[in-house]
């Protein structure tokens, strides 16, 4: 169990930003696998770059289970990429009967909603389809232009981890989309504090974490908002005014608005 004091002196997860999956990261392996005669990558954004990157990674895996000459099965990242779901939760992926029913149980489960089910659905409905357009569109243009290339990468491979980055990348938006491993884990909760980040160099953390160099001190807000390269989860509700303690099987969560 984690008490209220040491919930209030550290945090409870931190992820060193050389493990974060970001643009420039993305396109640097890219780079590395790509030919020479094929497409630039100039004018694809953060968000397209990792998922691009996440496409060729799960494809490269799935290769590596299908074939066991193909050497990819120990990939660097192929712990976190099997961390990942198989199948992508996004609206747009769901089929028609199971999206109607899990829209209906929305918006029934939803006690703020004045207006009825039948009064809402037509512009989610219109919304999702769009939402699939805009997926294949996508599917079809990076496979189509890089998995000649790229083993492993193609439209239902792209579609799926388009999935995965539209709802796990941190950053706010797809010019700064970036994956953190571990964190993407992590649930959304309104009551909760939101992700931070600082520099967890040598000994920046535990004094970051400390006011007048008293290790018995809580952090303050500033500490715990300093800005660095590393991820940090804290236990703390959404005010940052009190730490949440947790107990054996609490489920982790943070705001991520």
């Amino acid at each position: 169990p984690i008490e209220a004091r040491d919930a209030a002196r550290r945090p409870v997860i931190v992820v060193p930003e050389s493990l974060e999956i970001n643009g420039a990261r993305a396109r640097r392996d890219l780079e590395r696998a790509l030919p020479p005669e094929a497409r630039t990558l100039d004018g694809l954004d953060d968000a397209a770059l990792c998922v691009l990157w996440l496409s060729r990674e799960r494809g490269l895996l799935l290769l590596a289970q299908e074939d066991e000459n193909t050497p990819s099965g120990d990939r660097f990242w192929g712990p976190y990429v099997r961390s990942l779901p198989v199948e992508t939760s996004c609206a747009w992926a769901l089929d028609d009967s199971t999206f109607e029913r899990t829209l209906r149980e929305q918006v029934l489960a939803n006690a703020d909603v004045t207006t009825t089910y039948e009064e809402v659905a037509p512009a989610f409905r219109a919304e999702t389809a769009r939402a699939r357009r805009h997926v294949e569109a996508v599917s079809r243009g990076l496979s189509g232009d890089y998995g000649t290339f790229l083993p492993g990468v193609t439209p239902e491979s792209v579609a799926w981890a388009l999935g995965v980055v539209s709802s796990r990348a941190m950053g706010g938006d797809a010019a700064n989309a970036r994956l953190v491993p571990l964190l993407d884990l992590v649930n959304h909760d309104a009551a909760r504090a939101p992700f931070t980040s600082f520099d967890v160099v040598e000994y920046n953390a535990v004094e970051r974490m400390r006011r007048n160099d008293d290790p018995d001190d809580e952090v303050d807000e500033a500490a715990r908002r300093v800005d660095g390269d590393d991820w940090t989860l804290w236990s703390w509700d959404s005010g940052h005014r009190h730490p949440v303690p947790l107990g054996p099987g609490d489920e982790l969560c943070a705001n991520y608005l």
